[in-house]
């Protein structure tokens, strides 16, 4: 007899709801893209966002995401990681991306 696994469900979240630490970072990124009045648009994708909208609680792993190129920086005690728009894809059973050549 053969049996199946269904993929894990997640409740999806229709906004993305910060704290007042993660509105804070926002705030001051834009404010200094309006101070030197760069032309560039700030997007906040990937990891942090998959699982503010699954409601998931991930631990870091470094060694898996050691092969991005990530320029990261402090503001206010807290790490962020900066990293150029790319393209990946996730395997069903995986939190971790693939990242595309292209």
């Amino acid at each position: 007899m053969t049996t199946t696994t269904s993929p894990p469900t997640f409740q999806l979240q229709e906004k993305i709801d910060l704290t007042d630490e993660e509105s804070h970072i926002f705030e001051l990124l834009l404010q200094v893209v309006g101070h030197f009045n760069l032309q560039t648009q700030i997007r906040v994708v990937g990891g942090w966002v998959r699982d503010k909208i699954k409601c998931l609680i991930v631990h870091l792993n470094p060694e898996q995401s050691k092969h991005l190129e990530t320029a990261k920086m402090h503001i206010d005690g807290i790490e962020i990681d900066f990293v150029n728009l790319r393209a990946e894809e996730y395997s069903e059973n995986s939190c971790f991306p693939v990242v595309l050549r292209t």
